[in-house]
């Protein structure tokens, strides 16, 4: 299999697919993903079949029409179709680490920061132990969700559109499609999520943007304070992923690791 890596060799970046033995606990052989790349990757789990793009800031082969002018420093896209239904209420994405982070701030300050991150997510789930983790649903955190019927596929670098009237979420008024914002504000709340499942019969395309992030530097910008990834990660690296909540599988799983990390790329992978 190709590793794709060729796309930027500037890149300190390295991204991994491990979505089709995620389920073995980092066991098997890893999929190298082009990163700011226009050919989608192909990802398969028990759960979903798909492709994904990735786009990072501050690379030389960064994609202009994606970053000047908007307000990101990344950007994740996902299209497929789920394998078989998964619940809103089960399907999160997040971080998910093995061992614990190193050289925490004060726990005031964590708390603080933690604080902010739970107003950008009412329903963030978060954990500080010895396998930190935060998650939060995937229906009311993605910027934006488009669902198609079969046939009438658009392609996956379309620009995004949130359109779920497929599924039957409108505006209300008319047939016009739910605004995101809307859509994220309204499925925050767990009793929106009760009894809507993602279906096997739709095509769905989920884009995933962020600011904070800084992918280029491994940098986390919180506004009040920047803090230095590889010096908190222990070598683990980020993931892009979506995972089933109540088996603990992955949906999909990109992992994220950064030459200043240190060692060989995927080493700790």
């Amino acid at each position: 299999m190709p590793s794709g890596l060729e796309a930027d060799e500037e890149s300190p970046l390295r991204l991994w697919d491990t979505s089709s033995d995620a389920d073995k606990d980092d066991t098997g052989s890893k999929a190298g993903i082009c990163i700011n790349s226009d050919v989608p990757h192909m990802v398969e789990s028990a759960y979903f079949s798909g492709h994904v793009l990735f786009y990072v800031e501050g690379l030389p082969s960064s994609p202009a029409r994606l970053f000047k002018g908007h307000k990101r420093r990344s950007h994740l896209i996902v299209k497929g179709r789920f394998k078989r239904p998964v619940s809103y209420e089960d399907a999160v994405t997040g971080q998910r680490f093995s061992r614990p982070l190193k050289r925490l701030p004060s726990p005031w300050f964590l708390e603080f920061v933690l604080m902010l991150a739970r107003q950008l997510s009412p329903s963030m789930q978060i954990g500080c132990q010895e396998a930190p983790y935060i998650l939060s649903p995937m229906i009311s955190t993605a910027q934006a969700i488009n669902v198609e019927e079969e046939g009438d596929s658009s392609s996956i670098d379309a620009w995004p559109l949130e359109d779920m009237r497929a599924v039957g979420i409108t505006a209300g008024s008319g047939d016009s499609p739910l605004p995101a914002a809307r859509r994220r504000r309204l499925f925050s709340d767990v009793k929106s999520r009760r009894g809507r499942e993602f279906s096997p019969a739709h095509m769905y395309t989920f884009h995933f943007w962020q600011h904070m992030l800084d992918c280029a530097k491994f940098k986390l910008d919180m506004g009040i304070a920047s803090f230095d990834l590889a010096r908190h990660l222990d070598g683990q690296p980020l993931q892009l992923m979506a995972q089933h909540s109540s088996s603990s599988g992955y949906i999909w799983r990109l992992l994220l690791h950064h030459q200043c990390q240190g060692g060989s790329m995927g080493s700790d992978l």
